[in-house]
Formats: structure tokens, sequence, C-alpha cells
């Protein structure tokens, strides 16, 4: 099962009304993580208040993300996780070989 952990860093107000925001989204399964950093311009602007939440923002991202059943970030992020877990892990062919010490 995938979990996600949000955090908005900026957002941008004008005329007391939140226009876009700058995330970062981490992606994890209990093997992997991926992450990704971005800026979405809301469809809708929302109301700006002192009391306003992160966790009200991540809200209004996610509903805005969202196209019928497709969450446009988090697709994503499950097609990298997904890549990830059937790949092969190999050293890259540059990695210089250290020698290891055997007690």
């Amino acid at each position: 099962m995938t979990a996600y952990n949000w955090n908005i860093l900026e957002l941008t107000e004008q005329d007391g009304k939140v226009k876009s925001v700058k995330y970062r989204c981490e992606a994890f399964t209990e093997s992997h993580k991926v992450a990704t950093e971005g800026n979405w311009k809301f469809r809708t602007a929302y109301d700006y208040s002192k009391d306003l939440s992160e966790h009200q923002v991540v809200h209004w991202l996610e509903m805005d993300t969202q196209e019928g059943d497709r969450h446009l970030i988090k697709t994503r992020l499950d097609e990298q996780l997904a890549a990830l877990e059937n790949a092969e892990n190999r050293d890259p062919p540059w990695k210089v070989e250290t020698f290891k010490v055997k007690l």
C-alpha cells in the first residue's frame, strides 16, 4: 500500500485569495520511496485567512489535481514506484570496486 506525505512549501496570495502553491509530495511503500516538488495554479482561487492550515491547503490541492478517477500527481508517483518495484538493482558500470576485509 502506498502512503503519501504532502508539504506546502509556499503559497501565493493575492487580493485575499490563494492562487497557487509550491508543494512537495513523497510516496512510499515498505521498500521504496519517491518524491516530487512542483507548483500548482489553482483552477479556482480559495479564501486566504490567518487561520489557514497546511492540511486545508493540501486538501484543496488534492481536489484540484483530481481528473475523474485519476489524481494527476499521485498517478505519476505510483508509476515511479511501480518501475522501482520491477527493476533489477545493479551498481553502475563506473562505480569503483573497493576491497572488503574478511575476518
